[in-house]
């Protein structure tokens, strides 16, 4: 029995199942519906056509065979209705954008803007992003004679590269912590360079640039906390960004804030 408690692929792809079973299966039905009658002696079948019933001989088998796929014409129907019924809908989600109430503030006359307290967005169910990034955060203290470079919002970092990264996410709107450490169950820590509060789905996501990838001790350091990551339930792409220098040392910015909107589903100005 289809389990309609489970998510939706599952779902769909069990209609499917009975849907393409019933069309391998599916043979030509004669008219009519089958009956059948219980008398001393056995079964007794019969065909009712237009309101006209007639026995079906003992020399008929395949007939009774053949109106018995009736049951395979209803699955197959059922399946179909459940599977456009289901594509309908996951064609009516996929064209859902969260409500974003940053861009649609900053879409109003300047008159109406700053309206969007701590208190109503939290009301709402959305994080304030200022106030998130400025509560305190277990920060990695570890070697601060390298932190440098400081960015747009004073925040001391250990290279251009990242400021510039920081600076891109000030303007995408995206409120972040540098060198949140991330404590793992068996005792073990990690310290991705950004950890990135999406305000409008309340996901956290994370940046690691990578800016010494021709240096070979460098390349085998990424490697191990690649793994980490993984190991971490931290997946490259869904969960962490990695971004690279070019391979003459720089960066390109616009590489990376196009790879930047790209994973965090950028929904335009907020």
């Amino acid at each position: 029995m289809v389990n309609y408690d489970n998510n939706k692929e599952q779902v769909l792809l069990a209609e499917r199942k009975i849907r393409d079973y019933c069309l391998e299966h599916q043979i030509e039905r004669p008219p009519g519906s089958l009956r059948i009658d219980n008398r001393e002696g056995g079964p007794y079948y019969s065909v009712v056509v237009d309101g006209k019933k007639r026995a079906v001989h003992p020399g008929e088998p395949e007939l009774i065979e053949r109106q018995r796929w009736r049951l395979l014409d209803e699955l197959c129907g059922s399946a179909l209705n459940n599977i456009e019924r289901m594509e309908m809908i996951e064609r009516m989600t996929a064209a859902l954008e969260p409500t974003d109430p940053f861009s649609i503030e900053a879409g109003l006359p300047d008159a109406y803007k700053g309206q969007l307290t701590s208190e109503m967005l939290d009301e709402l169910g959305f994080v304030d992003p200022a106030v998130w990034a400025d509560l305190d955060y277990p920060r990695y203290q570890g070697h601060p004679e390298k932190l440098t470079h400081k960015s747009a919002r004073g925040i001391m970092m250990r290279s251009r590269a990242e400021v510039g990264i920081a600076n891109l996410l000030d303007y995408l709107r995206y409120p972040y912590r540098y060198e949140q450490i991330i404590y793992l169950a068996d005792g073990r820590f990690l310290v991705p360079d950004f950890t990135i509060l999406d305000p409008v789905t309340n996901n956290v996501k994370y940046l690691e640039h990578c800016g010494m990838m021709n240096d070979p001790e460098y390349s085998v350091y990424f490697v191990e906390k690649y793994y980490k990551y993984i190991e971490a339930g931290i997946i490259p792409n869904v969960d962490i960004l990695f971004t690279f220098d070019s391979g003459d040392g720089s960066f390109n910015l616009q590489r990376i804030k196009n790879e930047i909107c790209r994973f965090m589903g950028y929904r335009g100005p907020r």
